[in-house]
């Protein structure tokens, strides 16, 4: 049973908190852009063959030397598509330093477990801060109310009604985001091949990225070039990060702004 207070006072910051939330999306933030066979790039986002692809980093699973990426890629035409080979570039500045790193098979399901096991300490410390910010304002409302004090009452219910406000947002934000991301599995990593995408519909992949290295500069995007089945070869240039962006991963590399490979 829920005990989350109406009240006039909370209502604005419910308004804000409501305004935040999004819902859940088939392609990630950013839409890649083609790139000919010449190394140009083309104002438009569908490929030859019909796809579109799109990746963002999922900061949840950021660490400081690791990033996940999500990469969706959309069939909008009405053949299946298998792409049988796929490869990563992220320029020449990465390559001279080799500051990039793809973990091992054997070395992706520590990362995974470890993540995750992380992020579980995390969630459970911020539910003990919401549930005393809850505490409190339960508290302060009750003595406000014994001793005549309206607006301390009002004040105290405000407090706890944001706090457990707040954690119904993060608690649907959670949901949202478990629709959205893919599951970390082998047969979902980016680099399994072959992988077929069924036409009018989409597969997510994901990858993890290792910049372990000091001399790494700041990566925000790759040069994704596949081999479908009839063999013809596509390259996109993937966004997956932009200056601004808040993540634990490349933290330091990215600020100031230094660009190993971007699109502008």
């Amino acid at each position: 049973m829920s005990v989350f207070h109406e009240s006039a006072c909370c209502r604005p910051l419910l308004l804000s908190l409501a305004l935040l939330l999004c819902c859940a999306s088939l392609q990630n933030e950013y839409l890649a852009t083609v790139v000919d066979d010449h190394g140009r790039l083309l104002e438009q986002h569908r490929t030859s063959s019909g796809l579109i692809i799109s990746a963002q980093e999922v900061p949840s699973l950021a660490s400081s030397q690791f990033g996940m990426l999500e990469v969706t890629f959309q069939n909008v035409s009405a053949e299946w598509r298998r792409i049988d080979h796929l490869e990563l570039d992220f320029g020449a500045l990465v390559r001279t330093t080799g500051g990039v790193s793809l973990p091992a098979q054997e070395q992706l399901a520590a990362w995974y477990l470890a993540t995750l096991q992380r992020n579980e300490v995390r969630n459970t410390n911020a539910a003990a801060a919401l549930a005393g910010l809850y505490l409190l304002g339960e508290t302060v409302s009750a003595i406000g109310t014994a001793a005549g004090e309206h607006e301390l009452a009002a004040g105290g219910t405000a407090l706890a009604g944001s706090a457990e406000a707040i954690y119904g947002v993060r608690e649907y934000e959670d949901q949202i985001e478990h629709a959205e991301r893919v599951q970390a599995l082998p047969s979902t990593y980016l680099l399994s091949v072959p992988f077929s995408i069924p036409p009018g519909l989409f597969a997510k992949k994901w990858v993890v990225l290792g910049t372990h290295d000091r001399r790494t500069p700041c990566v925000r995007a790759l040069l994704l070039e596949y081999v479908l089945q009839d063999r013809s070869r596509e390259r996109v240039l993937s966004r997956f990060l932009k200056q601004g962006d808040d993540s634990e991963w490349q933290r330091g590399a990215c600020t100031p702004p230094s660009v190993a490979l971007d699109p502008g």
